[in-house]
């Protein structure tokens, strides 16, 4: 049996039973606490030490009364705080004792003049012995409607009396028109709220009320039967066994209890950092952590070594660089051109010497490979192809010139023509004309034995016959002499 747990029952127990007769001191246990109003009257007002059937100012504060607000701690028994156990038309505070379920409870007539808008808080102090991280609360809403004029009621807590949270549900407008036989109507209200209320802080439950529509008189309201419920939860601080290992009541999730209140072990996938025994890691799917929660160094992992418990990829060689770009293929020289023959008469001897071809040009060079890693092949320059000189043809040599045609008198012997020049290709030499007479214009002449060897004049004599017409007539001359 949890003894603990039955002593805070116990504890709780008598909390609530002096609630329900002093009305004074709201304690929350580690039971929770319960307000019903036992032994309320109306009659005689708030203060930090109330007469019986009062309350205390210590757990209550209240504001929007024409007779004055009620702070923490403060008296107020004027007549707005004192208006008895039989609810009235006149706006104040009520102890209702019949004609409503679960009386007395705290009642209040909403007028022009009171809690139009008002405020009323209640507040709580954590007697327990862990902190509340956790609370349940619920309340009994009860509303009178007897007038046409719709009311707001609003609930919101805190902690610190200065933001509130609010929470939607917790309240609800009177309705908008009067019941034709009015009577309190009761609605259960309940909410769980996630705090950090340490040993001996506090908790406000706060309720307002306003106008919302319509006019003329105004509802009454009620609040009864406030219970505020601790339930156990991890990070409480207290080992409520169960699905709890252990619960140190914070929300470090590095120590040796874990935030979901399990026992901190290795494998858990959190890295205990404090305690007995620290980890290093922690992980049961990390190749590079052992069992015991060990960073491992040197161990193979997935593509890698581990290295001081983490998974370092092993290095590899890197790719290897693209070829270079073959080099364009040089340009043939061009062909030297012939010489041109020499001309007969006057013939240009030899011929042109051929250009030389013009040498190819040089390959692009090759475009390095990217480095990855590795040493990039280098690209390799194309050779260039030499372009062939073209090789000159020799110019013919020139035609000796022909001996002069002998005059009609006496001719002299003519000059022999140069030789062409071997490569340039020299001019033919040109007949040298005999000093003899001139022969007499005709269509032919006759040579100078008047053979009658007549060469028409209006003919085009090649070069050889000219050379032959001029040796055949020296041949004829020197056969004559003899």
């Amino acid at each position: 049996m949890n003894y603990s747990k039955l002593a805070g029952v116990v504890c709780g127990a008598a909390c609530l039973l002096g609630h329900r007769v002093a009305l004074a001191d709201i304690s929350i246990g580690n039971s929770g606490a319960t307000v019903n109003f036992t032994g309320f009257t109306g009659l005689v007002g708030f203060s930090p030490t109330p007469a019986t059937g009062g309350l205390s100012s210590n757990d209550w504060a209240i504001s929007g009364f024409s007779d004055g607000d009620l702070n923490f701690g403060g008296t107020n028994a004027n007549a707005d705080y004192t208006r008895g156990g039989t609810l009235g038309a006149t706006g104040g505070i009520y102890g209702p004792t019949t004609g409503s379920p679960g009386a007395p409870f705290l009642a209040i007539r909403l007028s022009d003049t009171d809690f139009s808008p008002g405020v009323i808080t209640a507040r709580f102090k954590n007697t327990g012995t862990h902190k509340f991280i956790q609370l349940g609360i619920a309340y009994d809403l009860l509303v009178f409607n007897d007038n046409d004029r719709v009311s707001s009621v609003n609930f919101a807590w805190s902690t610190d009396n200065v933001t509130y949270t609010p929470v939607a549900g917790m309240g609800q407008p009177t309705p908008g028109t009067a019941s034709g036989s009015p009577a309190w109507v009761v609605t259960g209200k309940s909410t769980t709220i996630t705090t950090n209320i340490a040993v001996n802080g506090n908790l406000y439950l706060r309720w307002t009320s306003d106008d919302v529509s319509g006019t003329g008189s105004r509802d009454a309201i009620g609040l009864d039967n406030i219970v505020i419920t601790v339930p156990d939860v991890c990070g409480d601080g207290v080992n409520n066994g169960g699905a709890e290992e252990c619960d140190d009541g914070n929300t470090t999730n590095t120590d040796a209890c874990l935030n979901n209140c399990h026992i901190a072990a290795c494998g858990d996938g959190v890295v205990r950092s404090s305690g007995a025994t620290p980890e290093q890691c922690d992980s049961s799917a990390a190749m590079c952590c052992s069992n015991n929660c060990t960073k491992l160094t040197g161990t193979t992992c997935p593509g890698g070594t581990c290295n001081d418990g983490t998974c370092t990829p092993n290095a590899t060689g890197g790719t290897t660089g693209n070829g270079g770009e073959s080099g364009e293929t040089g340009v043939a020289g061009d062909s030297s051109m012939a010489g041109e023959s020499g001309n007969g008469s006057s013939g240009e001897g030899g011929t042109m010497a051929g250009r030389g071809g013009r040498t190819g040009r040089g390959g692009a060079g090759g475009a390095s490979g990217n480095a990855a890693g590795g040493v990039p092949a280098a690209g390799t320059s194309g050779a260039p192809a030499a372009g062939t000189a073209g090789a000159p043809a020799a110019g013919s040599a020139g035609t000796s010139g022909a001996a002069p045609t002998a005059g009609a008198s006496s001719g002299g012997s003519g000059a022999g023509g140069k030789a062409g020049a071997a490569t340039t290709g020299g001019k033919g030499g040109s007949s040298s004309g005999g000093t003899g007479t001139k022969p007499p214009a005709s269509n032919s002449s006759d040579d100078d034995s008047g053979c009658g060897c007549a060469v028409p004049r209006s003919e085009s004599h090649g070069t050889l016959a000219l050379v032959l017409a001029g040796a055949l007539a020296t041949f004829m001359r020197r056969r004559r002499r003899a």
